[in-house]
């Protein structure tokens, strides 16, 4: 039995997933941790600096990773950084202090490169129709990463600069660059949009990440139904519900986690820009991600 750690250091948070390939090929997924590092606050800032204290409490927390690894006696570790690691500054820094307090390696992949991560880890978990079409709609803190798929396959994938971290920083700012920034990102991805989807009658959403996974779980409980997916219309009365309930409400009231409070309103307000115009039929939301994903290509080879 072939046991690995997969390591996703984004820009809100840093997950741990041990895993491993059974005899019979079967991968199956073990331990998962997460840290609500939330490196995009400062990777995405004016200076784009990592300050000392971020980057000694990422030591902090990959040194546990490390202990975790050590104690599951567990060798191989891939370990990979998204959006702010790619736009921090002082990145390299971050990198050669991890490796001395954990021994763990990073490496840098690009957005094109998360996308087909996540969409391998995906196809383990969803059984694509040959029939329809597919927007496959990763929100990280820093990007979003949207693929269009057809028969199962991606036929086009772009990268933006637009997660919901960023989208908080940004908001921060002057009103009108807040405003530039939007209508700049906006034009970017309806052009994508335009051409990848035209010809489309109908499409359905796969979102990846916590995000998705929280408005699931959100409209469940005022829809008062167990169903899978949500409904483009059903968007705007969990953006009414939560814009209406405070930070700390959100947390006590709908268990969400207090680095996800507050990125779920931009999180909304992102997949209706995306979705503004397409014809889309369903939302749905997957349990796997680019960590698994990491874990599925390393295993599966």
């Amino acid at each position: 039995m072939h046991r690995m750690a997969a390591i996703d250091l984004g820009s809100n948070a840093v997950r741990l997933l041990i895993a491993h390939r059974e005899k019979n090929g079967k991968i199956n997924f073990e331990t998962k941790v997460r840290a609500p590092l939330r490196l995009g606050n400062e990777a995405f800032s004016e200076h784009a600096l990592l300050s000392d204290s971020l980057i000694e409490y990422a030591q902090f927390v990959f040194s546990e990773f490390a202990e975790i690894i050590k104690k599951e006696n567990i060798d191989d570790v891939v370990s990979l950084a998204t959006s702010a690691f790619r736009e921090a500054k002082n990145s390299e820094e971050l990198k050669s202090a991890i490796k001395k307090s954990s021994g763990i390696e990073l490496q840098k992949i690009s957005g094109a490169k998360e996308g087909a991560l996540i969409l391998n880890a995906v196809h383990s978990e969803f059984n694509f129709s040959n029939y329809l079409d597919y927007l496959l709609f990763d929100i990280g803190g820093g990007s979003i990463e949207l693929s269009r798929i057809k028969k199962g396959q991606i036929k086009n994938s772009k990268s933006f600069k637009i997660g919901t971290v960023r989208w908080l920083l940004q908001e921060k700012n002057q009103e009108q660059d807040f405003k530039s920034f939007i209508r700049k990102v906006k034009k970017e991805i309806y052009d994508y949009v335009e051409q990848e989807f035209q010809n489309s009658e109908s499409v359905d959403v796969i979102g990846t990440g916590g995000n998705f996974r929280s408005l699931l779980k959100l409209n469940r409980l005022m829809i008062n139904k167990s169903t899978d997916f949500i409904k483009p219309e059903e968007l705007e009365a969990l953006y009414e519900t939560l814009n209406l309930t405070s930070y700390n409400d959100r947390i006590e009231s709908f268990g969400m986690k207090p680095d996800r409070a507050d990125v779920i309103l931009p999180a909304i307000k992102i997949i209706k820009m995306v979705i503004k115009g397409l014809p889309v039929n369903k939302i749905f939301s997957s349990d796997l991600g680019l960590v698994h994903g990491i874990a599925l290509e390393h295993l599966q080879d």
